[in-house]
């Protein structure tokens, strides 16, 4: 079983610590759906297994670029396509992804996205308005 730090500051040496024991955890089941991806060489995982429980653990982009051999995109996709499938991948434009450790985090995420949507529709909405 893993043991995260709930107060554990997110330094190079701890995040790629937690990191790679997260990767080498030998309780941690793959999942078998069709959004996982093999990276090469290696075995099937989740994002959402390699992150840490706590917005104070959040792990940035470059981190889970490092690990998982794979492109921001591919990450984000996998993300994306995770929180579909009801994984609580909360991030913020400052520390990155993790794991909602309670209802506040997640609450503070989804009214974040919410935002996010309002403004892209206004933006579509002037875009449609405008004379071409």
């Amino acid at each position: 079983m893993i043991q995260e730090k709930k107060n554990a500051s997110p330094t190079v040496g701890a995040v790629g610590l937690a990191v790679e024991n997260v990767a080498v955890c030998e309780t941690a089941q793959p999942s078998t759906q069709n959004d996982i991806t093999s990276p090469p060489g290696g075995q099937p995982f989740r994002i959402a297994d390699l992150l840490l429980t706590g917005e104070q653990n959040a792990l940035p982009m470059r981190h889970l670029r490092a690990v998982t051999d794979l492109s921001s995109r591919e990450i984000r996709a996998m993300i994306q396509q995770e929180r579909l499938d009801g994984a609580a991948i909360c991030s913020n434009n400052v520390t990155g992804y993790y794991i909602a450790e309670n209802s506040g985090e997640r609450e503070r995420f989804v009214r974040s996205m919410r935002h996010r949507s309002a403004e892209i529709a206004r933006v579509a909405d002037a875009v449609e308005r405008a004379e071409v």
